[in-house]
């Protein structure tokens, strides 16, 4: 079954977004098709939350753990529904339900750096996603969502969807011997992670930088910067080569002295892909 723009358009993500949004987009490199046969699992509750998805048949029941052998239903969503997006907005990046298919299911899925890709673009779909929630939370079985817990999770998707475009850094400072040395957005090729810090690498030398690889990426332009792997965050304008070895191992050659070459995350391929219309 092939993806159309209709199918995409109609869902309740897309919600009020003007049609003409939609024309310049590749929607087979941004969007991918799952298909779930009834009562097969879709997603499990705890697993890593890295994509967001959208019905385009069937419907699906959202349930929760309350212990180890009791499994309560909290949710029912049907055609032009989607979901996924807590697991991505919340900070641990886990899913915090399972989904299981009540009928024979056709899912269209967005990678998360997609997805901020997009919220970049279109506030709309930002604003979807929020009223998204606040249904979740209020339509959850009282025994799963107290008033606290409510609170809670809207306090942390108000905190995530507060990225907004003021926060962007352009200049990232550093020290150096005593000194502090100003580096430009432009100078960067990419960032890499060691534990909870990070380095910057220009050209040719790199800088310690006292954040995480987490903390950094708030900070980037999603237009000009991606992540590629959990210890990666690259500079899209200063790859000179992508190399792909099969179809779930690529590299990215960059643009600095060394030519550096960074394996890319099997997670992060689909992201890479759509970045670059392969």
């Amino acid at each position: 079954m092939d993806i159309s723009i209709n199918d995409i358009f109609k869902n309740k993500l897309f919600e009020s977004v003007d049609k003409s949004f939609f024309e310049n987009l590749n929607i087979s490199k941004i969007f991918t098709i799952e298909k779930y046969n009834k009562n097969e699992l879709i997603l499990d509750e705890g697993d890593r939350a890295d994509k967001l998805f959208m019905i385009i048949k069937g419907n699906v029941k959202i349930s929760k753990n309350l212990n180890d052998t009791k499994r309560v239903t909290v949710n029912r969503l049907n055609k032009d529904d989607f979901f996924g997006e807590l697991g991505i907005i919340l900070p641990k990046h886990k899913r915090t339900a399972s989904v299981i298919a009540q009928s024979e299911v056709v899912l269209a899925s967005i990678g998360q750096d997609n997805l901020w890709n997009l919220i970049n673009r279109c506030k709309q779909i930002e604003t979807n996603i929020y009223k998204n929630i606040a249904r979740i939370i209020e339509n959850s079985d009282k025994k799963v969502s107290s008033k606290r817990m409510k609170e809670k999770i809207f306090t942390k998707v108000y905190e995530n969807f507060n990225k907004s475009e003021d926060k962007i850094k352009t200049r990232f400072t550093v020290e150096k011997g005593g000194k502090f040395l100003v580096i430009h957005e432009k100078e960067i090729v990419y960032f890499s992670s060691e534990h909870n810090y990070s380095f910057i690498h220009l050209y040719d030398r790199n800088y310690f930088y006292n954040k995480s690889l987490k903390e950094v990426q708030g900070y980037l332009d999603s237009n000009k910067f991606t992540r590629i792997h959990r210890k990666y965050i690259i500079s899209c304008n200063k790859v000179d080569e992508i190399i792909k070895k099969s179809s779930r191992k690529f590299y990215v050659v960059l643009n600095d002295k060394n030519k550096t070459r960074l394996k890319v995350g099997r997670t992060y391929i689909d992201n890479l892909k759509a970045y670059f219309d392969l």
